[in-house]
């Protein structure tokens, strides 16, 4: 999720060059980077938040944002890998 957190802000520092600022980039790697340091607790949390944000990065394809798009099928199947996997202590 760091990697994604890394490329969502790289996405944002884009944006801001052509001209235009994305709030919902903003926010998804503040999210992102959540899950990231939930996941580094190995707290269920993380897998939760990774579907939400991912359903949401996906939600953005209509606006033109297909990288976004992407990203956010990436984060899916990553956190419903991740909450299969996770083991109850």
């Amino acid at each position: 999720m760091l990697i994604l957190f890394i490329l969502e802000l790289l996405i944002v520092t884009f944006s801001l060059f052509k001209g235009s600022i994305s709030y919902f980039g903003i926010c998804f790697a503040v999210f992102l980077f959540a899950g990231f340091l939930l996941a580094k607790k190995e707290l269920k949390a993380a897998g939760i938040i990774g579907v939400i944000v991912g359903a949401l990065m996906m939600l953005t394809l209509p606006n033109g944002d297909f990288i976004d798009f992407l990203l956010g099928v990436f984060i899916v199947i990553h956190s419903t890998r991740y909450l299969k996997s996770y083991k109850y202590k």
